[in-house]
């Protein structure tokens, strides 16, 4: 069996190295380490966040990273990015860092605010019936967006995959509509088959059969 090995540069592997292994040293304030303290003694919070907070605190207090990933658990990659946001991320309270970045794409939550006429709209949509399926589903993935509802209780409720109910909150927060039923409507797609009718095809058929014109041939 052969084997493939990528050639690396020496340049190339001491940058890596570099950065892999540049030092970040945490500094925290008097009332910084006090807040942390706090979030952590507080609990009821999300776990990733005291987990963060305790690497912070831990890396103040002098500790390695080895020490650190034999207290906490955790592998020395996570424990190396906090340190690295405590000190390339501006904040203006300790607290902020402590937050997941926000990601782009499908993880960005849309939030639906439907005014009290456009529910209304839509309310009205949906038991009026006689419409089609795929725009009651969308009017009715605002109306439980509206009402508090999340993406799995939606799920659960209408039998739709998640990216259905992600698609139609994005789609309500980038689309500009004058009016909350315009977004119901599927947009038309670029690069469909043109539809021929009979009398187009009558008209192309009578062409094709025509005497060419004087000094064309076909």
């Amino acid at each position: 069996m052969k084997m493939w090995y990528v050639n690396v540069c020496p340049q190339s592997k001491r940058r890596l190295a570099m950065k892999r292994n540049s030092r970040y040293d945490v500094h925290l304030s008097l009332a910084e380490r006090e807040a942390l303290e706090h979030f952590v003694s507080k609990g009821g919070k999300k776990t990733r966040e005291i987990t963060r907070a305790r690497i912070l605190l831990l890396s103040d207090a002098g500790k390695k990273d080895r020490e650190i990933m034999d207290i906490l658990h955790l592998p020395g990659t996570t424990i190396w990015r906090m340190r690295r946001k405590y000190v390339q991320t501006p904040y203006d309270h300790i607290l902020d860092i402590l937050k997941e970045a926000p990601r782009s794409g499908r993880t960005m939550k849309y939030d639906v605010h439907l005014s009290l006429a456009e529910r209304e709209a839509l309310e009205h949509f949906v038991s009026k019936g006689g419409k089609k399926t795929r725009e009651i589903t969308r009017a009715r993935i605002l109306l439980l967006s509206d009402a508090g509802k999340k993406d799995r209780e939606i799920m659960d409720i209408l039998h739709l995959p998640g990216t259905t109910i992600w698609r139609m909150r994005r789609k309500y927060v980038q689309t500009p509509y004058d009016h909350i039923l315009d977004i119901l409507k599927k947009a038309p797609r670029s690069g469909g088959r043109i539809k021929i009718d009979q009398r187009i095809e009558a008209n192309i058929t009578m062409i094709a059969c025509s005497d060419p014109p004087e000094g064309s041939a076909r």
